[in-house]
This record gives C-alpha cells, structure tokens and sequence, in this order.
C-alpha cells in the first residue's frame, strides 16, 4: 500500500515538475488530487491498523505545512502552486519513514533536503541565467549598490566570538559577510532575467507584480501573488502589467522526495553525528 502512494506521489511530483518548468504554473488539480490520495490513504490505514495517531500526526503535520507554506508565499518565495503542492505533501509524508540518525520526522527530513537541494539548484539555475544574459547582468552588477561595512563589522564580531568561544558561530559569521554579495547577484539575476513585461490575457494565478497596480478604487499588491479575482479585475482593462517570474521550484520537491526515499537525511552525510 505505500509502495503505491510513494508510485503515485513521485508520478503527480513529476507532472507538476514538467508544467512547472515549462509554463511556470501547477495545476490545481494535481496538488487536490495528491492531498485527497494521501489523506484517503491515511485513513485506511488508521482503520485497517486499528490506530488513530498518523491521523493526528497528519493533521499536526498539515498545521505546519499550512503555515509555513502560506509564509513563503506571502513572503514572495514560493507560488501559489509551489504552496499549495507543499500543502499537498502534508498528508503524504506522515506514513513514509526516511533514514535519519537523529530520528527526524520524514517531514523535517524532506523539508532539510529541501533546503540543501533548493540552494544547490538556486545557485546553478542563477550562474545560467547570469552566462546567458551576461552583457546585462554585468551593467546590472556595476548598477546595483549595497553597504558592505556593516556586514563586515558583524562578520568580524561573530568570527571574533566563534574563535573564543562557539566555532560552530564561524559558518554564520562567513555567511553574513557574503550576503551583501549574495544580494546583488540575486538582483542582478532578478532585473535582466526574471521580470518581464507581459499582456494581462497571458497572466496566471500566483504570478508576482513588480510594483502594485491600482486599478479603478482598488489597489493591487506587489508583495503577494496575483488571485484569480485580480486578474479578472485586470483583464477588464487590457493592459500590460510587470510581473517578475520565479524559479521553476517543483522540481526541487521531486529530487528531494527521490532522495528523502533513498538517502534519508542529507544533512548527515555532511555532518558527523554522535
């Protein structure tokens, strides 16, 4: 039985990762249908086992996801279908079990592999984007200013406290010291890659608006992703509105949950574990 629900999972992850690649959108059919599956599977095998506790596990599970998923994408860093997939493997994950030497929960296993996954695959999808668009990005570069002093004065603070005391805090002092660096090649990447003029007839559900857009008495946010009320409201005016396009991330999601089955947690095979 959960051979089938991994089959169908990996099956439905690589539908959504082709759409996503292809016409930066999820269909909403597919992240219903994953959730309704997982969750008819977890009541049967309630019922079936005579236990109740994966149903609160998946309900406490759902809580989180909802959450966090809702938080990404109000924050800009996840689509509407990026979030609702999420949601979706909320009621999935709770009957798999992934190798963890700590005994992490799959879903925490699966959302580190995310992380370690995600930022890898960031990293490579901008170094292309920067090659192919190279001419604009290095204007864009030279365009885009950020203080790096204050960073540089943290870094030092927190290198300083890491070789006296925590050296675990020397990973955050090198990172602090990166991220003005990391920001300005982000968007650098941003402004000659990913924002682009488009007819509102081409707009999606959960595509993002560079600058808010009032329309009659009514205000349309930049910071969250476009509703299908907004672009009704829009395609009334016909007009052409900037919107900036996100990172196919869906297939984030199917490596990590290929990887999650095989490895377990990634993290420890970094990181040394007592």
């Amino acid at each position: 039985m959960i051979d089938l629900l991994i089959g169908i999972s990996i099956l439905w992850l690589i539908a959504a990762s082709i759409t996503d690649i292809r016409k930066r959108e999820i269909s909403d059919w597919l992240s219903f249908s994953l959730f309704a599956i997982g969750l008819f599977f977890a009541i049967i095998s309630s019922i079936t086992q005579q236990n109740y506790n994966l149903l609160i596990t998946t309900g406490v599970i759902f809580l989180i996801f909802l959450i966090a998923a809702n938080i990404l994408y109000y924050l800009g860093i996840f689509g509407g279908g990026d979030a609702k997939l999420l949601i979706a493997l909320s009621t999935v994950l709770p009957q798999l079990t992934f190798s963890s030497i700590i005994n992490l929960p799959s879903a925490a296993v699966f959302l580190l592999n995310c992380t370690l996954i995600g930022a890898a695959y960031g990293i490579t999808f901008s170094i292309v984007l920067a090659l192919k668009h190279k001419k604009e990005f290095a204007k864009k570069l030279n365009e885009i200013k950020f203080p790096v002093w204050p960073f540089l004065i943290i870094s030092v603070i927190l290198a300083a406290i890491a070789y006296f005391t925590y050296p675990q805090l020397m990973i955050i002092s090198a990172i602090t010291l990166l991220f003005p660096f990391i920001y300005v090649f982000s968007k650098s990447i941003e402004s000659v890659a990913l924002v682009k003029t488009m007819d509102v007839s081409k707009l999606t559900e959960g595509d993002w608006l560079v600058h808010p857009i009032k329309v009659g008495s009514r205000l349309i946010n930049a910071r969250a992703g476009l509703s299908k009320k907004d672009i009704e409201l829009l395609k009334k005016y016909k007009i052409h509105v900037v919107i900036k396009e996100g990172i196919p991330f869906i297939p984030v999601f199917l490596v990590a949950f290929i990887l999650s089955l095989w490895l377990g947690n990634l993290f420890e095979l970094f990181i040394p574990f007592a």
